[in-house]
């Protein structure tokens, strides 16, 4: 089978070949005489190519190696028109360096910065609280939506201030009564202390003198009361008993036997009996008054002596401290008071200014103003939303009166001292192209921030300028130098000094002469070119580059 189909591919090689030839000899007899060459040509190169088939590899090289040589047969001029790489080494001419001619044209500096209507009049909208801080939208106007002045531009919900509002009204009818309760009974306490203050020291002088009297006179008064009073009955006893004796002996004498004696003498000796009851509670009250009574009467006046002493002190430590607090404690009552007035009054005013309204006429726009951007302009546009929250003091939208504007535009540092008060340019909008307006430069700060440095430019907005507004995009272009002939030269040509950056020179070039080296003064640079103010003439040849040997 594969033989057969080997047999197959052959057969169809052959018939390509034949008909390729027929083609070919068919195309020769067609051509004019003028094409023989060429014709006869062709089956030698096929004839070659048949052979080069036939070859090794090494064969097909030397062939290879060998065609150049017929090449040069065939043409001899293009063999003599390119030397050997021996013969150009040692024929080739000096390289000749490389120069441009300065020449007078004219010539200027362009400057191209990147700027941003701005509008002059302008009203940032914050909400400047003084107590409440939970802002809650209920709802706020859109962000590119034209107002007047006075428009709601922001409503927030009062439900809970209004509530707290209330609260505070009650608090402060209560303190103020508080107030005033405490002020009666300050002018009570200042009356009553001085008095309280007297009775106490009166009251341990009396306990003083109580005392000493005690001693002094009361004590030895009882004692000697006690001790008589024991006396008396002992002696009524004694002339009882003295007056029974008597009696009984007189009777006894006459030897009577008589009612009326036996009377007499009963009665005498109750008499006697009674004499000496008084007599034994005499003494049972002496002993009492001596060893209990009295020594418990000395301890109890001691006792309130040291108490009175005690109350005193304590009466003129405590009683000006407690006035003292207590007027301390009306002052703090007081200023309480003021306090929640001034809360109350800020409350009331933080609620006005929860109804945000446009302070003037013109466009809002969320977030704030920056330097040229919109700062957090997308997520206070979430924050406005209904139940969206704000947050106190911070700017989240401005009201923008969409002329007259000017143009804050960012100047590099490098440029900075092309800029004057009053340099003309012209604006063109990134948005608006084909509008080209006149601007001037108006001022421009000189001390940096965030790396930047700020120019404002005047700009005039005819009719046509209607659809440009604050926050849109443009270039200014200006031409802070302008010279209509100025000698001009590539800065590349002019070098510096290694050790004198300031100093500069170039290498002027005379036909037939060595390099030279040649000081210049330059003056303004725009882009590739520079200002030649001295040191060459126009016309004057110069390197491009530096030489090798810069000292030849």
């Amino acid at each position: 089978m594969t033989r057969f189909v080997r047999f197959l591919f052959a057969c169809a090689v052959a018939g390509a070949l034949v008909a390729y030839g027929s083609a070919w000899a068919d195309e020769t007899a067609a051509k004019p005489k003028a094409a023989e060459p060429a014709a006869k040509s062709a089956p030698k190169s096929d004839q070659d190519k048949s052979e080069k088939s036939a070859e090794p590899v090494k064969e097909e090289t030397a062939g290879v190696k060998k065609q150049p040589a017929v090449e040069k047969k065939s043409k001899p001029e293009e063999s003599k028109a390119e030397p050997s790489a021996t013969e150009t080494k040692s024929q080739s001419p000096i390289e000749k360096p490389k120069t441009v001619r300065v020449a007078k044209e004219p010539f200027k500096v362009d400057l191209s910065l990147k700027g941003v209507f701005e509008a002059t009049n302008a009203a940032e909208i914050a909400l400047r609280l003084k107590q409440w801080k939970e802002l809650t939208v209920v709802h706020a106007v859109k962000h590119g939506q034209e107002v007047r002045e006075g428009d709601v531009l922001v409503q927030l919900d009062l439900e809970k201030i209004d509530d707290q509002i209330a609260d505070l009204r009650k608090d402060l009818k209560i303190s103020e009564l508080s107030l005033k309760q405490a002020e009666s009974n300050l002018k009570i306490l200042e009356t009553a202390t001085p008095l309280d203050l007297e009775l106490a020291a009166r009251n341990k002088q009396i306990a003083d003198e109580d005392l000493q009297r005690f001693l002094e006179i009361d004590k030895p008064l009882i004692r000697k009361s006690a001790d008589f009073m024991l006396k008396i009955s002992q002696d009524n006893l004694d002339y009882e008993k003295e007056e029974l004796r008597q009696l009984e002996k007189m009777y006894k004498a006459d030897d009577l036997t008589e009612d009326t004696e036996e009377i007499i003498l009963k009665r005498q000796r109750d008499t006697v009996a009674r004499a000496e009851f008084f007599l034994g509670n005499a003494k049972v009250h002496h002993e009492e008054s001596l060893q209990v009574d009295l020594p418990r009467e000395e301890q109890s006046r001691k006792f309130l002596t040291k108490q009175q002493e005690l109350l005193h002190r304590k009466s003129q430590a405590s009683l000006p401290v407690a006035l003292e607090q207590q007027r301390i404690q009306l002052e703090k009552m007081a200023i309480e008071k003021e306090r929640s007035q001034q809360r109350l009054k800020e409350l009331e005013a933080d609620r006005d200014r929860m109804t945000v309204k446009a302070p003037m006429e013109g466009i809002v726009y969320y977030g704030q103003y920056v330097r040229g951007q919109w700062a957090g302009a997308t997520s206070t546009a979430d924050d406005l939303r209904g139940g969206g929250n704000l947050t106190r003091d911070k700017v989240v939208m401005t009201v923008v009166k969409a002329r007259p504007m000017v143009i804050r535009a960012d100047v590099p540092e490098n440029s900075l001292h092309y800029l004057r008060p009053g340099l003309k340019g012209v604006v063109t909008p990134t948005g608006y192209p084909d509008l080209q307006l006149p601007a001037t430069i108006d001022a421009f700060e000189t001390v940096p921030l965030g790396g930047q440095f700020a120019a404002t430019v005047k700009v005039s907005l005819p009719h046509e300028a209607d659809p440009l507004m604050p926050g849109m995009n443009c270039t200014v272009r200006i031409t802070p130098y302008l010279k209509k002939s100025a000698l001009v030269a590539p800065a590349s040509a002019v070098f510096s000094e290694t050790l004198e950056p300031n100093r500069r020179y170039v290498y002027l070039h005379r036909e037939g002469e060595e390099p030279r080296k040649q000081a210049v003064v330059v003056g303004e640079k725009a882009g590739d070119k520079i200002e030649i103010l001295e040191g060459l003439d126009n016309g004057d040849e110069i390197l491009q580059e530096e030489p090798k040997n810069k000292d030849s």
